[in-house]
C-alpha cells in the first residue's frame, strides 16, 4: 500500500474551477482524484467500493490537498498535481492503542417488514437519521436534532465496525465532532445522492491485526468515492 499527499498545482486548480462551473464540488474533486490513476477500471457506481484502488481525505481546499491511500502509487500525469508518495506499511500488534481520526458515512441495513416478518437486509439507512425516527412520541422527536443524537449513534456504529474490523473502542474515548448532511449530484442524474457525514476522533485498541490492516486498506462506511472512510491512525498526537 501507499499513502501520498497530493496537491493541485495552479494549472490543476484552474481545471478544478472549470469543473466547479458545471459540477458539484464533491463530484468534481472525486473526478480529479481519479486522474491520478490512469488506466484503472471504473464501475458505474462511483460511490460504492467496486474497482476503486484508493481512499482519500481532503485536508485543505486552497490549494486543494488530499491524503490518498492506495493499492498502487498515484501518477502525476501532466502538470496538474504535486505528489508526495510514501509506502504505507504499519507494524501492528494486538493490544496496540492508537489515536484515530475518521470522517465516515455511517449506515445500517434497514430491515423491511413483509407480513409482519422481517425480510432480511434492506436499504442502508443513515444511523443518525434512523435514531431520530426511532424517537417516540413524534412531539418529543421534534425537540431533538440530529446533532443531539450523533455522539451516541456514531459511537455505536463505530463499535459495530470494530467487531468486524479488528479493533475496539470505548464510549468515553470517542468524540463525535460533527454531523453534516451532504448532497452530490452526478451529471445527468435526476436526483442527488444525499447522505450524512460524521467526523470523529479518539482512541482505539487493535484486537486482530489482520482484520485491522484490511480495514486500513478498505476504509469504513459508505461514499468512499467522495472522500470518506479513510481511517487515520497514529501512536501519538500526530494523528
Amino acid at each position: 500500500m501507499h499513502q501520498s499527499r497530493v496537491t493541485l498545482t495552479p494549472a490543476g486548480a484552474a481545471a478544478l474551477r472549470r469543473r466547479l462551473a458545471r459540477e458539484d464540488r464533491l463530484y468534481a474533486e472525486h473526478q480529479l482524484i481519479w486522474t491520478l490513476f490512469p488506466g484503472q477500471p471504473r464501475n458505474s457506481g462511483d460511490d460504492d467500493d467496486h474497482a476503486r484502488p484508493f481512499l482519500y481525505h481532503v485536508v485543505e481546499r486552497d490549494p486543494f490537498t488530499a491524503i490518498v491511500r492506495s493499492a498502487i502509487p498515484p501518477e502525476a500525469a501532466g502538470d496538474h498535481w504535486r505528489v508526495e508518495p510514501q509506502p504505507f506499511t504499519p507494524v501492528l500488534s494486538a493490544g496496540d492503542r492508537l489515536l484515530f481520526r475518521l470522517r465516515a458515512v455511517a449506515t445500517s441495513a434497514r430491515r423491511e417488514a413483509a407480513g409482519g416478518q422481517p425480510r432480511g437486509r434492506g436499504k442502508p439507512q443513515d444511523v443518525v437519521v434512523a435514531a431520530w425516527w426511532a424517537i417516540q412520541p413524534e412531539e418529543r422527536r421534534q425537540r431533538i436534532s440530529f446533532a443531539d443524537l450523533a455522539p451516541l449513534a456514531g459511537y455505536e456504529w463505530l463499535a459495530r465496525q470494530g467487531e468486524r474490523n479488528g479493533f475496539d473502542v470505548a464510549e468515553e474515548e470517542v468524540i463525535v465532532q460533527s454531523y453534516q448532511p451532504q448532497s452530490v449530484r452526478k451529471p445527468g442524474s435526476a436526483r442527488p445522492l444525499t447522505f450524512g457525514a460524521l467526523a470523529m476522533a479518539g482512541w482505539l485498541t487493535v484486537t486482530d491485526t489482520d482484520a485491522f490492516t484490511g480495514c486500513l486498506h478498505r476504509g469504513l462506511g459508505r461514499a468512499k468515492g467522495f472522500g470518506y472512510g479513510l481511517l487515520h491512525v497514529a501512536r501519538d498526537s500526530a494523528a
